[in-house]
């Protein structure tokens, strides 16, 4: 699903993340991955909200890179109000097998860079109990940044979200 977005701010990358995106590519994506296991079934609709209160809250996690300028010569970030893509999506999985199959799916994707958000989070739908996937560009956050965004996910869909508690003040958490 694609939706209209503007952008909030532009930032540069910093100097980590300029060496991931550099190295990164598509037949060896550099991502984070996360995941957490949960007994009985989520609600999708319900997951997808939370989804979009957790990227309000971190920046990072509806950044793209920004189309460069003449003369540019640092690689900057657009901070975007709404991603261009919707990030989750849900998938039946009969056993183990399938499992792994939709994990290694998710994890092989190459996530581009010019597109909000850098991240995608896979629903798979188990018979003994949902599995929540997250796979996040390596260049937008690190794994502390991930997994913050998988906490706050879960805050939101437990219906504990604090804004006041969970916000990021983004330039110190750059620096």
């Amino acid at each position: 699903m694609s939706r209209a977005w503007s952008a909030e701010r532009r930032v540069p990358f910093s100097a980590i993340d300029e060496g991931v995106y550099l190295i990164d590519d598509e037949s060896q994506p550099w991502s984070i991955q996360l995941e957490v296991g949960v007994e009985g079934h989520l609600d999708a609709q319900r997951l997808r909200r939370a989804l979009a209160v957790a990227m309000a809250v971190h920046p990072m996690a509806r950044a793209r890179k920004a189309p460069g300028r003449p003369g540019q010569r640092r690689l900057e970030w657009d901070i975007t109000r709404v991603g261009d893509l919707d990030p989750l999506s849900v998938v039946e999985v009969a056993d183990e097998a399938a499992l792994d199959a939709a994990r290694a799916d998710l994890h092989s994707t190459f996530l581009a860079a010019t597109e909000s958000p850098p991240l995608r989070v896979r629903l798979a739908r188990a018979e003994g109990g949902d599995v929540v996937m997250l796979n996040v560009k390596h260049a937008a956050m690190d794994g502390f940044g991930a997994l913050a965004v998988l906490r706050s996910t879960a805050l939101a869909y437990l219906g504990q979200h604090d804004p006041a508690v969970d916000a990021v003040d983004f330039d110190a958490g750059r620096d």
